[in-house]
């Protein structure tokens, strides 16, 4: 079986449509402003093989519509998964201090990586009590006990940097609030 016609004949017909939608964008300036317009909208499809080159020639930023209300709910629970199990031994709340919680975090930082598509529970835990050793760290530099800041603090001791650090603690307030946000079986990259 020769596929190799067929191949030809796809990547023919797809080179002949982005002729056709260059000529006609350049034929004037309002059929140019009209195709950027239509190609903005998905009016007209681009095919996947040219598409980002023709949005660079014609300037075009993508538009990413934005989810929200129903419809954010209903994506994320396209994620859900009822059996998580979390193995990450969470120290007792009430007698946290600076340290306990920077031990915490150093042993655990292995559950999370910017790297690796986790499930969501163990960031959500991780960047809770990196919020509250966040807390900490302030009063510490308050007082004096350390003079390097957060962000210096937490890439050098558990390799994190300062926008990754930003997003577990955003992601650790949210737990707090939601605790069912932990059964999404979803990376942090997808929120």
């Amino acid at each position: 079986m020769n596929h190799i016609p067929y191949i030809l004949n796809a990547a023919y017909c797809d080179t002949e449509k982005v002729l056709n939608i260059l000529s006609l964008a350049k034929s004037n300036n309002d059929n140019y402003k009209t195709v950027c317009d239509l190609i903005s909208n998905n009016k007209i499809k681009i095919p996947k093989l040219y598409r980002s080159i023709i949005m660079k020639l014609l300037r075009i930023t993508p538009v990413t519509k934005k989810i929200v209300g129903e419809e954010f709910n209903n994506w994320l629970k396209s994620f859900l998964h009822t059996e998580v199990n979390t193995y990450v031994i969470i120290p007792d709340i009430t007698k946290r201090d600076y340290y306990d919680v920077l031990k915490f975090l150093k042993d655990g930082r292995g559950h999370i990586s910017n790297r690796q598509n986790r499930l969501l529970a163990d960031q959500c835990i991780y960047g809770y009590y990196l919020e509250i050793f966040f807390h900490h760290h302030c009063e510490e530099r308050k007082k004096g006990n350390t003079n390097q800041t957060f962000k210096e603090i937490i890439y050098e001791t558990f390799n994190i940097t300062d926008v990754y650090g930003r997003v577990l603690r955003w992601v650790g307030r949210l737990w707090h609030e939601y605790k069912n946000i932990e059964k999404l079986s979803i990376s942090i990259h997808r929120l």
